[in-house]
């Protein structure tokens, strides 16, 4: 085959590739296709075709639907150290206090857990 030929042949094999996609039955779902398992909760459902028109209805509803106020007026409290919290204690200027891996090592390692009375041992402080 020449040169054009074989780009002619090549141009029509991709569109009869592509094409074909077109003549393939897609993501389309029939009412008897569906096998309801009888045993799986109470066996009833609905099959809705999703359209256009049953989209723009979900999005209007969705607009329409606020959240409550209280949800935005709401303050979260500071927060407080509490029973089986780690803690990253760095003295500056003292690396020798410092754990000496850095982040590479595992968190319940490089800190510091507080106990069920509320202290923690610190080396040199206590």
């Amino acid at each position: 085959m020449t040169n054009t030929t074989s780009r002619l042949f090549a141009a029509a094999l991709t569109a009869l590739a592509l094409s074909s996609c077109a003549l393939a039955p897609g993501q389309h779902l029939r009412r008897s296709d569906v096998a309801i398992d009888r045993h799986s909760g109470d066996g009833q459902l609905e099959i809705v075709t999703i359209t256009p028109k049953l989209i723009a209805q979900e999005n209007a509803a969705r607009a329409q639907r606020s959240l409550p106020a209280a949800l935005f007026d709401h303050e979260p409290s500071p927060y407080t150290v509490g029973t089986g919290d780690i803690l990253y204690v760095t003295v500056w200027d003292h690396p020798e206090l410092t754990v000496p891996a850095g982040p590479q090592q595992q968190g319940a390692l490089a800190g510091r857990l507080v106990q069920s009375d509320g202290m923690m041992f610190y080396p040199y402080i206590g």
